[in-house]
């Protein structure tokens, strides 16, 4: 995962570094708090759960806002309400609902090494863009991710229980946690 997360430090300082960068590493380290405390709630209720992390980032989001940007003039139109009913409710929040819940079953080491590819993403998307062309040393930092992502998938860890979980996710399994 340090390989990982180097490619993603050279992907962000190739990009200027900047107010983006540590952006992101402190939207990494939200889904990272979120996912454990979703691990901790095993399976209660991860609909009150992934809520109140949208209500209270929200709130964040919204009181720095208020600070630092003008009002904003939105135009209500059919088509603004149906982007933003769909990117809301499916893009979002059903999203972040099926993160959450697979947290509560599976290891988080395996499925937190799939969000270094969210740059990457972003990164294969920008060369599609017009104007948008990625720095040539971003491709290093690509090659970095993707060598960590297929390390970590590929490497069986120690301790491991039947179906590659730990002894202690198998053993949460079995009981129906």
């Amino acid at each position: 995962m340090s390989i990982g997360f180097t490619g993603l430090t050279v992907v962000g300082l190739s990009a200027g570094g900047g107010t983006g960068a540590w952006l992101s590493l402190l939207a990494a380290a939200a889904v990272t708090a979120g996912t454990l405390l979703a691990r901790g709630l095993g399976r209660g209720d991860l609909v009150a759960a992934s809520a109140w992390h949208f209500l209270i980032g929200g709130a964040l989001l919204a009181a720095i806002t208020a600070v630092r940007e003008p009002a904003p003039a939105i135009h209500w139109t059919p088509q603004f309400i149906t982007a933003l009913l769909f990117l809301s409710l499916v893009g979002t929040a059903a999203a972040f609902l099926a993160w959450f819940t697979e947290a509560t079953r599976s290891r988080l080491d395996l499925l937190t090494a799939w969000t270094l590819l969210v740059p990457v993403i972003g990164i294969g998307v920008s060369l599609f863009l017009p104007g948008e062309r990625p720095p040539p040393a971003a491709a290093a930092g690509i090659v970095l991710v993707l060598t960590s992502l297929w390390l970590v998938l590929r490497r069986p860890r120690r301790g491991a229980g039947k179906n590659g979980g730990t002894k202690d996710s198998d053993a949460a399994h079995r009981a129906g946690r």
